[in-house]
C-alpha cells in the first residue's frame, strides 16, 4: 500500500517551520548566543547563507529524483553504492538523532525532575500519532504550526527592539557558536522525505525557500532581543529563554507570572512537534529506501491509515535509546557532524552530477557553463565547520 498524496503547499512551510524553528529557538538558540557573544549576528547570517544555498541544492536534487530519497539516489549517481550507503545511515540517523535531541532537551525544559522517563513517555506518544497516518500527521503539525506563528509574533511585538551595536566578529566564537546554530536551522530537508505525500511535488522548491527566508527573520529579530534582555550568566543557565523574556517584558502590566506561564506551555507543544516532524521524517525516508530495495521491504509495509508502521517501530527504539542516555549536548554534536558530512556530500554530489548531466526542472540561480557555481560557497564553509567540528567538538559536550 501506498502512502496517500495529502500534503499541500501551505502544508509543507507549516511542516518545515515546525521542524527547523521549534525546539532550537527554546533551548538551543541561548546556548548559540552565549556562545557566539558579539558574534551571534554574523552566526546566524553565515547559517542563514550556507542553509538557503543548501535549500538550492535540496531543491534541484528532489526534482531530479522525485522521491523520499532523492538525497540518497544522488549519492549513488555521483560515488557509488558505497557511499550511498554510509550517506543513507546518515540521513536517517540525522533525522532520528534531532528528534531524540529535541524530546531530551523538552524534557529538562519541562522539568528538573524524572526527565528520562517523561522522554520516554512523550516519545511512544510520537510514535502512536505516527503510526495513525499523514491525516492525523497533518493535523497536528498544521495547528501547532500556526500556534507557533502567533506565539513568536506575539514574543516580538511585546518586546522592545533595538538595532543591535556591531563589532568585528570573533574567529572562534563564531565557529564554536556555529556548531549550536547549525542545529537551529535543519529541518528543511523534510520537506524532500515526504514527497510521495505531496500533491504538487513541484511545489517543494518555493516551500523550502519561504519556510527558510521566515526562519531567518524570525532568528535573527529573537536573537537581537535575547541578548538585549537576558545577561550571559542568565543565557548559559536558562532552558527557558523565551519564556524568561516573556515574564520580564509583561512583569509592567502584573502580567509577567501568567505570561511565563502560557510561554513555558507553548514552548512545550511547540518543541514536542518538532520531535515529532522529525520522526516522521526519518520513518518516511526509511519507507522509500525499502521501497527501492536499499534495506529489507518490510519496512515498506504499511499499515491500514497508510503510515509504515515497521519504521515507526524500529525508529522509536532507537529514540528510546537516545532518551535513556539522556545528554542532548552529545545528541546535538552527533547530529551536526552527521549533517555536516551530508551537506558536503550532498552539495558536492550536484556539482558532480551537473557536470554530467542538466538539471530536469527546478534550476537554481547562477549557473555558469552549466555549473552551479552556487554550490562551492556551502562546500567551503561546511568543510571548515566539519574540521573545526571535529578537534573541538569534547569542549561543549558538557556546555549546560
Amino acid at each position: 500500500m501506498d502512502l496517500k498524496k495529502n500534503l499541500s503547499l501551505t502544508d509543507l512551510i507549516l511542516l518545515a517551520l515546525g521542524n527547523i524553528i521549534g525546539a532550537g529557538v527554546f533551548v538551543i538558540l541561548s546556548k548559540a548566543i552565549w556562545i557566539g557573544k558579539s558574534s551571534t549576528f554574523y552566526v546566524f547570517v553565515l547559517m542563514a547563507v550556507l542553509s538557503i544555498l543548501s535549500g538550492f541544492t535540496y531543491s534541484e536534487i528532489s526534482a531530479q529524483y522525485q522521491s523520499n530519497t532523492a538525497e540518497s539516489d544522488l549519492l549513488k549517481d555521483v560515488y557509488g553504492p558505497m557511499v550511498e550507503n554510509i550517506g543513507g545511515i546518515l540521513i536517517y540517523l540525522f533525522a532520528i538523532f534531532s528528534a531524540a535531541t529535541i524530546i531530551v532537551n523538552l524534557s529538562k525544559y519541562a522539568t528538573k525532575s524524572y526527565t528520562t522517563l517523561l522522554s520516554i513517555a512523550l516519545t511512544l506518544i510520537i510514535a502512536a500519532i505516527n503510526y495513525a497516518g499523514i491525516d492525523t500527521s497533518k493535523a497536528v503539525f498544521n495547528s501547532i504550526g500556526v500556534i507557533m506563528l502567533i506565539y513568536l509574533a506575539t514574543f516580538i511585538f511585546s518586546s522592545k527592539i533595538s538595532l543591535p551595536t556591531l563589532s568585528p566578529p570573533q574567529i572562534n566564537p563564531l565557529l564554536a557558536s556555529s556548531m549550536f546554530a547549525l542545529f537551529l536551522y535543519n529541518g528543511y530537508d523534510a520537506i524532500v522525505k515526504v514527497h510521495d505525500e505531496v500533491i504538487d511535488p513541484n511545489q517543494i522548491p518555493n516551500a523550502i525557500m519561504i519556510s527558510l527566508t521566515i526562519t531567518t527573520i524570525i532568528y535573527i529579530i529573537i536573537s537581537w532581543i535575547t541578548q538585549q534582555t537576558l545577561s550571559a550568566k542568565q543565557l548559559s543557565t536558562t532552558y527557558t529563554p523565551l519564556s524568561d523574556i516573556f515574564k520580564i517584558n509583561l512583569t509592567r502590566y502584573d502580567l509577567g507570572k501568567h505570561a511565563y506561564q502560557i510561554s513555558f506551555l507553548v514552548g512545550l507543544v511547540i518543541m514536542f512537534n518538532t520531535a515529532f516532524v522529525s520522526l516522521l521524517c526519518g520513518t518516511r525516508y526509511m519507507y522509500g529506501m525499502a521501497k527501492t530495495n536499499h534495506i529489507p521491504s518490510i519496512f515498506a509495509e504499511t499499515n491500514r491509515y497508510h503510515a509504515p508502521h515497521y519504521a515507526i517501530a524500529i525508529s522509536t527504539l532507537i529514540m528510546l535509546f537516545f532518551c535513556i542516555v539522556n545528554n542532548e549536548n552529545i545528541a546535538i554534536i552527533v547530529t551536526n557532524v552527521c549533517v555536516i558530512l551530508l551537506l558536503l556530500l550532498i552539495n558536492a554530489g550536484l556539482l558532480v552530477l551537473r557536470i554530467k548531466t542538466p538539471p530536469k526542472g527546478y534550476q537554481m540561480p547562477l549557473y555558469v557553463r552549466g555549473i552551479p557555481v552556487l554550490t562551492l560557497i556551502p562546500i567551503l564553509g561546511f568543510s571548515i565547520l566539519l574540521v573545526y567540528s571535529i578537534i573541538n567538538y569534547s569542549k561543549y559536550i558538557y556546555v549546560n
